[in-house]
């Protein structure tokens, strides 16, 4: 069987990434190669980098070109409270607010049974292993509200019963089902500003 060319291995790698089919993936392809053409050596070399320099904290567990991340080693974060977010974009929009000054542990995704997604695929036991610890006093989580989000958040709050450390939750004044990227900063320093026992 012959191989595909290298255009059409271009369109399926860029249909792997997530909201983009094949038709959106051709019209980027046929870019690059016609307009686009003098871009290609950058992105190569910045896909490059990402792959080579970017690694996963071991603190928090979010990406970063160094380890511990620029949240984690911040001498001057409260490490007394700690926010359990899905991912890496949750910090970066929670950021942008400046209303938060603690710490982050980013779980990895959601417990889902419908896309077999378990516990012990996210990094629930890593978040285990920093209270034993006994710094954290405040664990806020900061879940998106989606049927998701609300059984990670229901699972966590029950295992958490065996640790000493204040559980709250963001505000419920965030829309239902909403992900927390895509809040505006306001909804979301409120919510941040009211969150409330679990």
């Amino acid at each position: 069987m012959k191989e595909k060319n290298p255009i059409d291995k271009a369109i399926k790698g860029l249909a792997r990434l997530p909201g983009i089919g094949e038709k959106s993936a051709a019209r980027m392809v046929y870019w690059l190669l016609g307009e686009g053409r003098e871009t290609l050596p950058d992105l190569a070399k910045v896909f490059s980098e990402l792959r080579e320099e970017v690694k996963n904290c071991s603190g928090c567990g979010d990406y970063s070109v160094s380890d511990p991340c620029a949240v984690c080693s911040d001498s001057g974060r409260d490490q007394s409270a700690l926010m359990v977010v899905e991912d890496g974009k949750t910090v970066k929009v929670i950021e942008k607010t400046n209303s938060f000054k603690g710490r982050y542990h980013i779980l990895g995704g959601l417990l889902s049974p419908r896309f077999a997604i378990g516990p012990e695929k996210l990094r629930i036991n890593e978040l285990f292993k920093r209270l034993e610890s006994g710094q954290v006093k405040e664990l806020i989580l900061a879940l998106s509200s989606s049927q998701e989000g609300e059984a990670t958040s229901q699972y966590l709050s029950d295992k958490l019963k065996d640790f000493k450390v204040r559980v709250t939750r963001l505000a419920r004044g965030m829309p239902i089902a909403a992900s927390i990227e895509y809040l505006d900063s306001e909804s979301l320093k409120f919510a941040i500003g009211g969150r409330q026992e679990v």
